[in-house]
């Protein structure tokens, strides 16, 4: 019987392999490369993501440890809460590309919006990351209502659309909450909650994650920000995040930031310019090696 057992296993892996060689080159290769950064993950990661984490945005946010949830009138808070966002005289765009660990199929891109419309801000966006053969794709919308002076509330609406070649595509929609409160001139405090709505992708019903994170952010002299973030996914153990930002020169800002979690640190420059600006950031893992932002950034 156990001989039986093994002749069809054997059997079935020779199978698997005539049909899988029988598949286009450029899907093999792809495919091979996915099952090595998984092992790879599990291994050498103890906390392995699913779909749609909270995804890192701006290379300005990225270099300063993603701690921004504070940071008030900033142009990619529709990601980091929707509270701080500005309502600006001209429409202003964002264009962001980044790859994972030098990594080639591993790549986000990102497209951010804001803009002024009958006097209340509104921010879109679109984000997407992986190939032709995996695709996360984002699109969130959000604006924000000031309670009072020093006080506002902020929402966003956020679309997933899950696509994976020869398996088809499904979506879900989740409801994100902010607020964000200036105790003084120099100090805000922020916080944030995604996907109140508990949202689930996919006919197997896997759950999006729900995070949480709350910081403050404080201005101890002029052209230098302080921010700290405590960042919790609702799965995994809460993360502790620091960064700063210092303007050198009217059009030179040096940036850098820690994640306490993995041991992560993250470095960045901008350059300032009227109407035109230019960030880079890189972000270091123990293991996986660097990780490269660059996001230019227009006001028409």
């Amino acid at each position: 019987m156990v001989i039986d057992i093994l002749i069809k296993v054997r059997s079935s892996y020779f199978q698997f392999s005539m049909d899988f060689l029988k598949l286009p080159y450029s899907f093999r290769s792809n495919t091979i490369v996915y099952i090595i950064i998984f092992i790879g993950l599990n291994f050498y990661i103890p906390e392995v993501k699913s779909a749609f984490e909270k995804k890192e945005v701006g290379a300005s946010s990225f270099a300063i440890g993603n701690a921004a949830v504070a940071i008030d009138e900033y142009l990619f808070a529709l990601y980091y809460n929707p509270a701080a966002l500005s309502a600006p005289e001209k429409f202003q765009i964002a264009f962001s590309l980044q790859n994972y660990f030098g990594i080639g199929e591993l790549n986000a891109v990102d497209m951010t919006t804001n803009f002024t419309l009958a006097g209340h801000p509104l921010s879109f966006a679109i984000n997407r990351f992986g190939n032709r053969i995996y695709q996360e794709i984002q699109l969130t919308a959000g604006s924000r209502y000031k309670l009072l002076k020093n006080c506002a509330i902020g929402f966003s609406v956020q679309c997933y659309i899950l696509a994976i070649r020869q398996y088809g595509q499904t979506l879900a929609w989740g409801i994100n909450l902010s607020v964000l409160y200036k105790l003084i001139p120099d100090v805000s405090v922020g916080a944030l909650v995604t996907n109140l709505n508990q949202p689930v992708i996919s006919a197997a019903g896997e759950d999006l994650p729900q995070t949480m994170s709350i910081g403050f952010c404080y201005y101890p002299v002029p052209d230098l920000i302080v921010s700290f973030e405590l960042f919790q996914d609702t799965r995994f153990s809460q993360e502790y995040r620091a960064g700063c930002s210092y303007q050198v020169i009217p059009f030179l800002t040096v940036r850098a930031g820690i994640e306490d979690q993995l041991n992560i640190y993250t470095y960045g420059l901008g350059i300032n310019m009227n109407w035109i600006n230019f960030d880079y950031a890189l972000r270091t893992h123990p293991v996986l090696g660097v990780s490269h932002i660059a996001t230019l950034s227009i006001v028409l």
